[in-house]
C-alpha cells in the first residue's frame, strides 16, 4: 500500500504589476545611482585594460 501524498501548499497569492510611473525625482535619483555605477564598473575595466596592455617586468639577470 503506499502511502499518501502530502497536501500540496496553497500557490502564492498573485503579485501586482508594478508598471505604474515612477516619480520624476525618484526616476531622477535611479538614474544617477545607476550612472555611477557604470562609471564605477568602467573604470575598474579601464584600470585592468591598462595593467594587462603594459608588458610584464622582466629583470636583466
Amino acid at each position: 500500500m503506499t502511502r499518501p501524498r502530502p497536501p500540496r501548499a496553497a500557490a502564492p497569492p498573485p503579485v501586482p504589476d508594478d508598471d505604474r510611473p515612477l516619480h520624476p525625482a525618484e526616476e531622477r535619483r535611479l538614474r544617477r545611482e545607476l550612472a555611477s555605477r557604470i562609471d564605477h564598473l568602467w573604470a575598474i575595466a579601464e584600470r585592468r585594460r591598462a595593467r594587462w596592455a603594459t608588458p610584464p617586468f622582466i629583470p636583466d639577470s
